[in-house]
């Protein structure tokens, strides 16, 4: 983990803010809405998704901490860094999904996935990367 330059382990807090917050917010919304979860139900699923989501979403996390410590180093302005380290986060993050569901996230007969899921994570994801980012006083280190 890498004290860069948007504050000490932006990528790992933004990362564990998509594992942990998202599952939640993802499950309450889309599965225990529709009456079929009992509150045991809900807790069991949200764990085991933050479980699969750790280690569905670790490929993505190295790639981007590593991005993230070669842009840091760089002569570009904060809000290149930062635009960079973002689309790639998302691209990357769908991929994991996208390689760990399978085309089935997308049928109609799924029942976790598509495209409320994607938004979700990646709402979370961007909310994530904001939140975490220290406000820097020069645009260039």
């Amino acid at each position: 983990m890498y004290k860069g330059r948007f504050g000490d382990y932006y990528i790992a807090k933004s990362w564990l803010f998509v594992v942990i917050i998202s599952p939640c917010f993802y499950t309450l919304l889309f599965l225990y809405n529709d009456g079929s979860f009992e509150i045991n139900d809900y807790i069991m699923f949200v764990i085991a998704s933050i479980i699969y989501g750790f280690v569905v979403a670790i490929p993505s996390y190295l790639i981007i901490e590593i991005l993230y410590r070669i842009l840091s180093r760089m002569k570009l302005s904060n809000k290149n860094v930062f635009s960079i380290v973002s689309v790639l986060s998302l691209i990357t993050t769908n991929i994991s999904y996208y390689l760990f569901f399978g085309k089935n996230m997308f049928s109609k007969e799924a029942k976790i996935g598509g495209i409320p899921f994607m938004l979700i994570y990646s709402l979370f994801l961007m909310i994530g990367l904001l939140s975490f980012k220290k406000k820097l006083y020069s645009e260039k280190l």
